[in-house]
């Protein structure tokens, strides 16, 4: 297995080798994780003040709602566990993303994180428009992870997926939940994770103690229900709208 420094853009996977490692490994019946690590888990993995998420604007819509400090250690820890990770590339159109490929580079060096394999953060996207992968998927008993499983069930069905179950995922102290009911469930070969940073830190997990392949799905399903008409700052506002008017209010007294 090649050793991957923090120049990791020498040796980022393409589409079709990741979905290559997929197919190989559930032939195998080994187990296999691909996380994705963004703005958000970069941000709070590689800062000497992690307390910076509490006042994060989108922080319950992405799920980072534990203590800063241990959601640090444990994002940490999933870097060095997944299998395939998603880093942003320095040649990205984006100012943010080439950015924060600086910023992961000098993060993997500090903290001698030597990944398996690299692809791009943007891998999920990328991923729902291979047709290789759909065929493969197709063969596979899927679980949806995550607040839009339900909403994307149907879809999934349509393009001849087996779902075997959807489950809800709601911020860090609800990954524990999540992990048991899949680590006791064998119903399933493939789990396709979307909640936001919990995500990035159950899939590593789950892959190794279930045996099976665990994918950080991201925003990719997001797409898949919305298409085109998804924008992350809309679907995230209407979120945070919903969640206060639920929320109860503080008495004064």
């Amino acid at each position: 297995m090649r050793k991957i420094t923090g120049e990791y853009e020498n040796h980022m996977l393409e589409t079709s080798e990741v979905v290559n490692l997929l197919i190989e490994a559930s032939l195998q019946k080994k187990p296999l994780s691909l996380a994705r690590f963004g703005h958000s888990e970069i941000s709070l993995a590689w800062t000497t003040y992690p307390d910076w998420v509490k006042g994060w604007k989108y922080r319950e819509y992405n799920g980072a709602t534990d203590n800063p400090q241990k959601m640090q250690e444990a994002i940490r820890e999933s870097i060095k566990l997944t299998d395939i990770v998603g880093f942003h590339r320095s040649t990205s159109k984006s100012e943010e993303d080439r950015r924060f490929a600086q910023i992961t580079k000098e993060m993997l060096e500090a903290l001698q994180i030597v990944p398996k394999y690299v692809c791009s953060a943007w891998i999920t996207h990328q991923l729902i428009k291979n047709q290789q992968f759909w065929d493969w998927l197709c063969q596979q008993k899927v679980v949806l992870v995550g607040r839009r499983s339900k909403d994307a069930l149907p879809l999934f069905q349509k393009k001849g997926i087996t779902v075997t179950n959807i489950i809800n995922l709601e911020g860090v102290a609800d990954i524990e939940r999540v992990y048991k009911l899949l680590c006791r469930n064998p119903n399933w070969d493939v789990a396709l994770i979307s909640a936001g940073l919990p995500a990035s830190i159950l899939v590593p997990r789950v892959a190794r103690d279930s045996g099976k392949i665990a994918i950080d799905f991201g925003h990719a399903i997001d797409k898949i229900i919305e298409g085109n008409n998804f924008r992350f700052g809309k679907t995230a506002d209407e979120f945070n709208k919903i969640n206060a008017k639920n929320t109860p209010k503080k008495r004064k007294d």
